[in-house]
């Protein structure tokens, strides 16, 4: 979670002038793609852990 709220400072930066020279865009758009596929993992791991968290309350409700 840390390396993405660097990149997402670094895309900030990239951003703030309003200016996306070829270099900023070559730096930036890997950035980019990696937060995006660092959230799709954390949406993942909060459904699976919710999901988890469900399944177990019932199996315990079930045992007794």
């Amino acid at each position: 979670m840390k390396d993405v709220g660097a990149a997402l400072e670094s895309i900030a930066n990239t951003l703030a002038d309003g200016v996306v020279d070829e270099h900023e865009l070559n730096n930036t758009i890997p950035k980019l793609e990696a937060v995006i596929r660092e959230c799709a993992s954390v949406n993942y791991l909060l459904e699976a852990l919710y999901k988890n968290r469900n399944t177990k309350g019932t199996q315990v409700g079930e045992a007794r």
